[in-house]
């Protein structure tokens, strides 16, 4: 079994997810409501690595009316050149990292912040492992592009 998946993404007219320097916030204050409405009915939240090393988000929930609890965060990083520093290991629920090389040295600085490290060679076990163990029955792909890709051509 697999989660339902949402993809949430802003894109240019010109069909970029981010200018070339790498700025990304394109939604207006309604997409960023709307966003974070969303936010409140999914059980987890997936970006890839670079959204968190250029964008260092959060992903909680602050504009919405609703703010039951937070979803799950949960990040893909083939690398996992992550800083622990990033606000995503600050704030609870607890984050997920998918990885497919486990540094050691990151890996334990991660997990001293209580990230939970998985390692994986294809989504499908993402999802599967999302669904089973964390009961993520709903999971909002907020992107970058690479990682909207991989999704969708697996």
């Amino acid at each position: 079994m697999r989660p339902y998946i949402i993809i949430f993404s802003t894109v240019s007219i010109d069909g970029r997810l981010a200018t070339k320097t790498g700025y990304s916030e394109l939604s207006c204050p309604y997409d960023k409501q709307r966003q974070h409405e969303l936010r409140t009915e999914v059980d987890g939240i997936m970006v890839g690595a670079n959204t968190v090393r250029v964008d260092n988000p959060s992903l909680t929930i602050k504009y919405a009316k609703r703010k039951d609890k937070d979803p799950l965060r949960v990040i893909v990083s083939k690398s996992l050149n992550l800083d622990p520093s990033y606000k995503i290991f600050s704030v609870p629920p607890p984050t997920i990292v998918y990885t497919m090389n486990l540094n050691s040295h990151i890996g334990e600085n991660l997990k001293k912040k209580g990230v939970i490290i998985r390692t994986f060679s294809e989504f499908k076990e993402i999802f599967e492992d999302l669904y089973t163990n964390f009961n993520v029955k709903k999971l909002m792909v907020e992107g970058g592009g690479n990682l909207i890709w991989s999704i969708i051509k697996n």
